[in-house]
């Protein structure tokens, strides 16, 4: 998490979070290739993607 809380830009911010995000979401489908396709969608996984930056930073925040 050094990436969100050091000094980096908003989007610099984003953009680390979207990979570590779809490196993650990559490792954990294997068997669940349904769940893959679902969130890898485009519509979805932006989506998906700024949902959890934004709830990740609250909870950096609260720290």
């Amino acid at each position: 998490m050094k990436v969100i809380n050091g000094n980096n830009s908003e989007d610099v911010k984003k953009e680390y979070f979207n990979n570590l995000f779809k490196d993650t979401v990559v490792d954990y489908h294997g068997d669940r290739m349904d769940f893959y396709k679902n969130v890898m969608n485009k519509t979805v996984f932006p989506m998906l993607v700024d949902f959890m930056y934004k709830e990740v930073v609250k909870q950096v925040n609260r720290l």
